[in-house]
């Protein structure tokens, strides 16, 4: 049986951070066949976490509204003591 020559797939994450509670990050494919690169694709984003999935483009910055990132720093503990 003759022997076909394999091909390599590459996933890179780019853009990778935390929006808040969620994990945001980009995606880029590379198919290479004998060591020369034979495609490359880009995905979209992805944000998955607190708010479900979302597939977003790169230039949406994470998909959330302003103001919708859990900081921490509004609540005041020292009302309770």
């Amino acid at each position: 049986m003759p022997q076909v020559p394999s091909i390599k797939l590459c996933a890179v994450f780019s853009n990778v951070y935390f929006a808040g509670r969620n994990l945001h990050m980009c995606i880029d494919m590379e198919g290479q066949w004998t060591g020369t690169s034979a495609f490359k694709v880009s995905f979209n984003c992805i944000r998955m976490g607190f708010n479900g999935v979302a597939l977003l483009k790169p230039e949406d910055g994470g998909g959330l509204p302003h103001g919708t990132f859990i900081t921490g720093e509004d609540e005041d503990y020292d009302d309770y003591l």
